[in-house]
This record gives structure tokens, C-alpha cells and sequence, in this order.
């Protein structure tokens, strides 16, 4: 067995064998290509390898033996792999760039393999209402932790979000779902595809506008009680019965 690791390349290899007073050899020539996954070249001989493999066996095993699992991965895999091997290249050539890449997958990582553990015993009872709704939290969760500090720091330059987008993000994740059962039942391989698709980008589009919501939310309370005066709270009312007392 001959390691070559990532590299990308074209390898030459010559086997000799002596015997007899006889010499035989073969060439053999590989070519490497390099990877075309994001994730699989950052995380490439690092702590986090062992990580990726289980989520790796994982995907193979029980969500692309779902019909949910499967049509969405197919739809993932067309946008992922659409860009990925261009900026797989760019991070394998800036080791400082990987380096910063390979912390920012440290949520996407654990959110899915904290997902993977605590859903498991749903998924060991129906595979398909598993695998769903695994994928609609861990998607609100990576939104609250990737696509909210977006929101918010597009909120400090102007940018507001209205709070009443929840609704109409709530409304287009309860469609998505309601096409998601139809598209199942009807075994209609394109609809499950479009329909997996909205319910995780509405999940996450939940999840991140959410986030600013509630942070919005505590700094308006926390801006509140520091404005009130401080012994206002301590001053009793005058009761109706004190007054009438004075009065006569």
C-alpha cells in the first residue's frame, strides 16, 4: 500500500523483482487529483478527521437510505460541489486560511453530531420523520450561530430586520413542510428535492433572524432598567386612606 495523502500530482512508480539471476521490474503512474471537499481538506489529518468520517458513515448509511435524506443530498451536493473544489484548492494553497476555516467548522461539526446523538433513537423509529427533523434543527441552530452574528452586524451599518420577517419565514417553513409530506407521498423525486431544500434554508433563515430578535429583545430590557432611577422602586404610593387622613 502506497500513502500519497492529498497531494495532488502524478506519481511514478517502478517495482523490481530479482530471482534466479533474473531482474523483472513494472512502472506503474497515478494521478492524484486533489480534493474536491471543502470540510475533507481542512479537516484532513487533523483533530477533527475522526469527526467527519462518523458524520461521513453516517450520511451513507442512514440518510441516503432515506427518500428525504437522499433527494436532499442530491440537491446539496449540485450547489456544494458547484464551488467547492475551486476554494478546496485556494484553502489547501494558505495554510493560514486553512487554519481559520478549520475553526470555523468547529460548530457545524459538533451542532451535527450532537444532532446525530440525540435524534438517533427517533431515527431508529421511522428513518424518514428522523432524518427531518434532525435536519430542521441542526439547520435553525447553524443559523443562530452562523447566520445571526451576520444579521446582527448588518444591523450596526443599517441594515435592519424587520421583526415581523419571523411570520413570514414561519409561513414558508410550514409550506415547505406541507410540500415535503406531498412530494413523499406522490414519490416525486424533483419535488422532495425543492421541498427538503426550503425547509433547511427556512430553517435557517428561522434560526438566524431569531437570534438578532432575542438579542435586540435583551439589550432593549437591559437599556430599560439601567434608565429607571434607582430609588423610584423604593418609594411607596400614598394609599386613599393616608390621603383622606391628611386632608382632615
Amino acid at each position: 500500500m502506497v500513502k500519497v495523502g492529498q497531494h495532488p500530482g502524478t506519481y511514478r512508480f517502478v517495482v523490481a523483482a530479482a530471482g534466479g539471476g533474473i531482474t523483472k521490474t513494472a512502472e506503474a503512474t497515478i494521478t492524484v487529483a486533489g480534493s474536491r471537499c471543502v470540510i475533507a481538506t481542512v479537516t484532513y489529518g487533523g483533530e477533527l478527521s475522526d469527526e467527519v468520517q462518523l458524520l461521513r458513515e453516517f450520511r451513507d448509511n442512514v440518510v441516503m437510505e432515506s427518500s428525504l435524506g437522499r433527494s436532499f443530498m442530491k440537491a446539496f451536493n449540485a450547489f456544494y460541489y458547484s464551488w467547492s473544489p475551486q476554494v478546496a484548492e485556494k484553502i489547501d494553497e494558505n495554510p493560514l486560511l486553512k487554519t481559520y476555516m478549520k475553526y470555523a467548522l468547529y460548530p457545524l461539526i459538533y451542532t451535527l453530531r450532537a444532532c446525530q446523538w440525540f435524534f438517533q433513537p427517533l431515527i431508529n423509529l421511522n428513518i424518514e420523520v428522523g432524518v427531518l427533523v434532525m435536519g430542521l434543527a441542526a439547520s435553525v441552530i447553524l443559523g443562530v450561530i452562523y447566520l445571526g452574528p451576520a444579521l446582527y452586524l448588518a444591523g450596526l451599518i443599517g441594515v435592519r430586520v424587520d421583526p415581523r420577517t419571523v411570520k413570514y419565514v414561519v409561513l414558508c417553513l410550514i409550506c415547505s413542510f406541507g410540500s415535503v409530506i406531498a412530494s413523499y407521498f406522490t414519490a416525486s423525486a424533483p419535488a422532495m428535492m425543492v421541498s427538503t431544500s426550503m425547509v433547511v434554508l427556512s430553517s435557517i433563515a428561522l434560526g438566524g433572524i431569531m437570534a438578532v430578535v432575542m438579542v435586540r429583545f435583551a439589550s432593549r430590557r437591559l437599556s430599560h432598567r439601567r434608565e429607571r432611577p434607582i430609588g423610584s422602586a423604593l418609594i411607596p404610593r400614598s394609599s386613599g386612606a393616608v390621603n383622606m387622613i391628611f386632608v382632615m
